[in-house]
């Protein structure tokens, strides 16, 4: 049995880092220190979620995502850091 250690972060939570243009450890101590803990990226991939569903209803299924791997793999391609810190 192979001993795999699970991801440090949430995939979806890389993303968000990466779309503010930062490390995740660095958004955490970020979020740490300001008092806003995970409500930027629960508001984030709020949004995040509402997009896609405009460009891919086939994703989601009364308003929750049913094709989780189709929704991570868009979230990839829209947040690669774009200055106001909501990706593409």
């Amino acid at each position: 049995m192979e001993n795999k250690e699970a991801p440090k972060f949430n995939p979806r939570y890389v993303c968000y880092a990466r779309a503010h243009g930062k490390t995740p450890e660095a958004m955490l101590a970020a979020q740490i220190a300001d008092g806003s803990h995970n409500r930027g990226f629960v508001s984030w991939n709020n949004q995040k979620m509402w997009e896609c569903r405009q460009e891919h209803p086939e994703y989601f299924m009364y308003g929750t995502i049913k094709d989780h791997e189709a929704y991570d793999r868009w979230l990839e391609e829209h947040s690669q850091g774009v200055e106001d810190g909501l990706g593409k």
